[in-house]
């Protein structure tokens, strides 16, 4: 989870960040720092919160509707590392 300017690792996923066996995860925060910065607060919580409701009300299952969030498909997508 991401906070404006930090990161929380859930503590049984810390070692892989570490040791770098989980760089995906860390990219993946790291996108989210950088739309805390370009949005602001107010606007990135609200957007995603608004994106991940309506997806909810919408039927979809928390999955579905988490990924669908158009902040979250940006992280996912950085999480496989730069293209060669």
């Amino acid at each position: 989870m991401t906070l404006p300017g930090t990161i929380l690792v859930r503590p049984d996923l810390v070692a892989g960040v570490v040791s770098g066996d989980r760089p995906g995860l860390l990219r993946h925060e790291i996108v989210h720092l950088a739309q805390w910065r370009r949005h602001g607060a107010v606007r990135f919580l609200a957007s995603y919160l608004l994106q991940y409701a309506s997806a909810r009300m919408a039927g979809m299952p928390h999955d579905v509707a988490y990924r669908g969030i158009s902040f979250e498909r940006q992280a996912i997508s950085a999480e496989a590392g730069p293209r060669a």
